[in-house]
């Protein structure tokens, strides 16, 4: 009875373990053959280590050199590091990611809110490839009145 036991726990452990990395590999953003194998996949990484607290919303998007939105808009989380958005292609030309503050998000509440460079690569945009940009957002002073 109890090496019955024994076995059953064993393999219940080798079970959930093998599920849960199939899990974490299956949804990795930068594998685009799982996600948009025919298209272009562009991963935002944010460098959250300036980040201390959040009391205003912001969202994470890619636009062209004519601002012209890429994808849809993702609100942005803390703890959430990578953003993943995609487009049809092949494209020649600029990509920008931005990080913007939603108007009126916390206007009489926070004195704090982040600012982040966007981040501009131009490049030939290929099908099935991914390209990484990076933002760095940084607390700077605001005062709402």
């Amino acid at each position: 009875m109890k090496t019955f036991f024994r076995i059953t726990i064993s393999l219940s452990i080798i079970l959930f373990f093998s599920l849960s990395a199939h899990t974490v590999t299956k949804n990795d953003p930068r594998k685009t053959n799982n996600v948009n194998p025919k298209g272009i996949t562009y991963v935002i990484e944010i460098d959250a280590t300036n980040i201390t607290s959040l009391c205003h919303s912001y969202r994470i998007f890619v636009t062209d050199e004519s601002g012209l939105i890429i994808d849809e808009p993702k609100a942005f989380h803390e703890g959430i590091i990578n953003y993943v958005f995609h487009e049809v292609g092949p494209i020649s030309g600029t990509r920008i990611a931005h990080m913007e503050q939603i108007l009126n998000s916390a206007p009489n509440i926070c004195s704090q809110a982040l600012y982040s460079a966007p981040d501009i690569q131009s490049n030939t945009y290929r099908n099935g490839a991914t390209y990484l940009f990076h933002l760095s957002p940084m607390v700077s002073s605001v005062y709402s009145q």
